[in-house]
Parts: C-alpha cells; structure tokens; sequence
C-alpha cells in the first residue's frame, strides 16, 4: 500500500491487513503471465526490506509463482 489511492487503500496493506498486499503482488504475477506478458518459466521477484518480506511471503503461500527470487 502506496499512497497513490488514498490513505484507506494504503493502510489496508498495513500491519494486519500487510497480507492484501501480498495478494495483490500474487494478483499482479499472474494476470502478466496469464495475458502472456511475460513467460511463466522466466518470472522473478526481487525485493529489498519490506519487500523482501512481500517476496518471500507470497513464495510460501504459491510456491510455483517465481522461479527465482533475490530477497535483501
């Protein structure tokens, strides 16, 4: 949750709700592949801080989204 739709958009991918925000990143990984955007077997994430949290959290719940990731 950016800013950029408001502050109740940004605090619902906060504290308890941090995990809309993994499911929006799930969201956004598979409406790429699905629209043939991007190849599923060449999908990575990369993500620093927070983002390495969202990275890795989206990795436990759907295992087969990245085939690689780098998380800092």
């Amino acid at each position: 949750g950016g800013g950029g739709k408001g502050k109740r958009w940004h605090h619902d991918g906060r504290r308890l709700k941090k995990l809309n925000s993994v499911h929006d990143y799930i969201a956004c990984a598979t409406f790429l592949m699905d629209k043939e955007i991007v190849h599923p077997n060449k999908l990575a994430g990369w993500g620093y801080s927070a983002g390495g949290l969202l990275i890795a959290s989206a990795i436990n719940i759907q295992p087969d989204l990245l085939r690689a990731a780098v998380l800092k």
